[in-house]
């Protein structure tokens, strides 16, 4: 997906302001619920969010504006250095790259932490604009293989929703004169909907052993496991 187009577009078109409200009321909504201390912003920017006091917000960009220009390909961070990580639309932006930005990102996020993630659903209305108003959603990261990595990796989806049902237009006007589309489409279409938003949590693998009646944790380094077993 072409980031500069989607930039312009999120920041000067209405759909694109209007996305970007709805996913910073999913964030804002989930932050509500917890006490973060370590915050990565990376991908799109939503704007301001309400913290807890002594959480720390670094927000991450190949370009200013930018606490740290990085590219998410190859994050400039220690392990476990955040228990929150935000990610708007960058795994949209990185094509086939995105299991590599999925797995620094577990490899920097504390364990039980949770990453915050939004993307264009490639089977959405959108996929129809042939006036290129909208992001070009036909080959972004569908939502079953993201599933599929999750499942693999041993994280876990928290929450999730469907976000913005209008069609492909620029036109305010008719952007609010269908927003009946909005409560019809979650109610009877919520796999057309244009934008998902997950939240998703880092799980560690524990096993108990029993020794004179106590019981020890262990947390299992799978890829040390694979190691042994091929060895």
């Amino acid at each position: 997906m072409n980031r500069q187009f989607l930039q312009t577009w999120w920041t000067n078109h209405f759909l694109g302001h209007d996305v970007c409200l709805q996913e910073h009321h999913f964030v804002q909504k989930y932050l509500n619920t917890m006490l973060p201390e370590n915050i990565l912003s990376m991908g799109m920017d939503l704007g301001t969010f309400r913290l807890p006091e002594k959480c720390t917000w670094i927000r991450q960009n190949e370009s200013l504006p930018a606490d740290v220009l990085a590219n998410s390909l190859a994050l400039p961070w220690v392990a476990q250095s955040f228990d929150v990580v935000v990610v708007c639309h960058e795994l949209d932006c990185v094509g086939q790259h995105w299991q590599l930005v999925l797995t620094q990102i577990e490899h920097i996020l504390q364990p039980h932490g949770r990453l915050i993630l939004t993307g264009f659903n490639p089977y959405s209305l959108w996929r129809l604009d042939w006036r290129h108003e909208v992001p070009d959603v036909r080959h972004a990261l569908h939502l079953h293989d993201l599933k599929m990595w999750c499942a693999k990796h041993h994280w876990q989806i928290e929450q999730g929703q469907f976000l913005n049902y209008l069609p492909p237009i620029r036109s305010r006007k008719w952007i609010e004169n269908l927003r009946f589309l909005e409560q019809a489409g979650n109610r009877w279409l919520p796999h057309i909907a244009a934008v998902y938003a997950l939240i998703l949590r880092k799980d560690v693998l524990n096993v108990r052993l029993s020794k004179q009646g106590q019981n020890v944790h262990f947390s299992i380094d799978e890829s040390a496991c694979a190691w042994a077993r091929n060895g």
